[in-house]
């Protein structure tokens, strides 16, 4: 927002033209875009290992409850 307006100061003190600070604002909003874009990218990805290590956690879970079932059940074959 400082950018933004530091641009515009300058646009109103006539130290640029209106084409020179519509430029600015373009290139100050595409770093923008590119900027939440990364974040965007970083979290998908973060996300999605956190989705995978989940998986394995509860699937080794699953494995540790069912082999103590086995274990305190040795008889017992439910189907």
């Amino acid at each position: 927002m400082e950018e933004r307006m530091r641009i515009l100061r300058m646009l109103e003190s006539k130290e640029i033209s209106v084409e020179e600070a519509r430029v600015l604002l373009e290139e100050l909003d595409k770093k923008k875009t590119n900027r939440f874009q990364k974040e965007k990218d970083e979290f998908e990805e973060k996300l999605q290992n956190f989705s995978t290590e989940l998986g394995k956690f509860l699937k080794n879970t699953i494995k540790i409850v069912e082999d103590k079932i086995v274990e305190i059940f040795p008889n017992d074959k439910s189907e």
